[in-house]
């Protein structure tokens, strides 16, 4: 199995699902692709038993700010609306997963005499979909 050396992937915002902008200057993205385990064990069982629930996720992303970056611009503007916003990552490049969630912050900061960084992160309102 080949290991991906560095961010080489694409990462990319839409507010419909269907034309997506690249999230420029990003340069750190975190997927949380988690679901929920309900436990159901029976009072005669030996052990914990368990299923899988619902799928539950997140995604934190950070980088340069870049204020007219179309993917910056989409996640600023749904920070700021409260409306969905799907995020796109296909880490080698090609195939990967989409998630559609609300932005639960969007950060800048910066230092005189140092670049102005951006840190968002997102929760999801559906389950997240792998691409095929």
């Amino acid at each position: 199995m080949a290991v991906n050396v560095g961010f080489e992937g694409t990462l990319e915002a839409s507010t419909d699902g269907s034309t997506y902008s690249a999230i420029g200057g990003a340069n750190s993205v975190s997927a949380n692709l988690g679901r929920a385990m309900l436990e159901i064990t029976d009072f005669d069982d030996t052990a914990v038993n368990r299923i899988a629930g619902l799928k539950d996720s997140s995604v934190s992303v950070s980088g340069h700010y870049i204020g007219d970056d179309a993917g910056q611009v989409i996640l600023k503007a749904a920070a700021a609306s409260g409306n969905d916003v799907y995020i796109r990552w296909r880490p080698d490049g090609t195939l990967g997963f989409v998630l559609q969630g609300k932005v639960e912050n969007y950060n800048m900061s910066g230092d005189p005499g140092s670049t102005t960084t951006f840190e968002s992160s997102l929760q999801a309102t559906t389950a997240w979909t792998v691409e095929a």
